[in-house]
């Protein structure tokens, strides 16, 4: 999703941040995500940026808890058809179908 959502837009920076949770799994390929979306940016994006790993405590980082929140809000209005908060932010979300009509 990260790659989808994010990497065409970060392709011209120097450096990015990933502040993610802590935890990590790792892909059956054996690389982890931070190497995966490096890879991406620089053979696939052909993009000079280098990503930083920042793992971090997901509920003591308010960016994290901020994104968790809007992540909420995305997966209510699909799952529960729950759109009262979807409407207000609507026109700031680029909503991307991945497999379904």
């Amino acid at each position: 999703m990260i790659r989808i959502a994010v990497l065409d837009k970060v392709t011209k920076f120097s450096y990015v941040n990933l502040i993610r949770d802590n935890r990590s799994i790792k892909v059956r390929s054996g690389n982890c995500l931070i190497d995966y979306l490096q890879t991406v940016l620089w053979f696939d994006l052909h993009s000079q940026a280098k990503v930083i790993d920042i793992p971090s405590d997901s509920k003591s980082v308010n960016n994290l808890i901020f994104i968790d929140w809007i992540n909420n809000i995305v997966w209510g209005y699909y799952e529960d058809n729950n759109s009262d908060a979807y409407n207000i932010l609507k026109n700031s979300i680029d909503d991307k179908k991945l497999f379904f009509h």
